[in-house]
């Protein structure tokens, strides 16, 4: 019981606390080319979840392997980069052989999804933890969940932004860097953090 409620808290802090966007800046390269409808941004969270669950989970075994070597420092960057490749793959595959109606509405999609910086952070930020490897799921699926919730605030943001007055130097991705940093101090204040005086 303990352990599915750490898990949990882990879970929700990866969502909230600990968002890979809000509180931690990775991913947001995505964040501003990510145009269309909800349903294509839906379409590329749910392969971003598919990713960086799939490659924590091989990042962790590998985190054991390389433990034990002198040049962990070294290698495990270019290590669980591996992971994350064996992950898209698989996941390519996957789609390609067993859903291949699927695979051509993700196909483009599933590079961008699998190597971004919100995937890397999230798996590297859980292996500086030393989770158990349930912690580490629960970790990377709340990291993947806050980068979803991430993805529609700001496509939600940017439809009001279309529809709203803004002054024209401030149009486009000014305005939107903006929404994005109100949005990080909302969330660092949330938290119980107070800015320096």
């Amino acid at each position: 019981m303990e352990l599915i409620r750490n898990i949990g808290i882990i879970f929700l802090s990866a969502i909230v606390v600990e968002n890979v966007v809000f509180a931690r800046g990775l991913g947001t390269s995505n964040l501003m080319g990510m145009t269309g409808d909800a349903k294509g941004i839906l379409d590329f969270g749910v392969l971003v979840t598919q990713v960086t669950v799939l490659s924590a989970v091989l990042s962790w075994f590998c985190n054991l392997l390389i433990s034990t070597s002198p040049y962990k420092t070294y290698i495990k960057n270019i290590t669980f980069l591996f992971c994350i490749t064996i992950a898209y793959l698989a996941i390519r595959t996957i789609y390609r052989l067993y859903l291949p109606n699927q695979f051509e509405k993700i196909e483009k999609l599933l590079p961008t999804a699998a190597f971004n910086g919100a995937v890397l952070g999230s798996i590297l930020l859980a292996a500086s933890q030393r989770y158990t490897l349930l912690k580490t799921i629960g970790y990377a699926f709340g990291s993947a969940i806050g980068f979803d919730i991430a993805l529609l605030l700001v496509f939600s943001g940017r439809e009001r932004m279309g529809i709203s007055n803004v002054p024209r130097s401030f149009k486009g991705q000014p305005v939107l860097l903006i929404y994005i940093g109100i949005l990080s101090l909302a969330i660092y204040g949330l938290i119980g953090h107070q800015l320096p005086t």
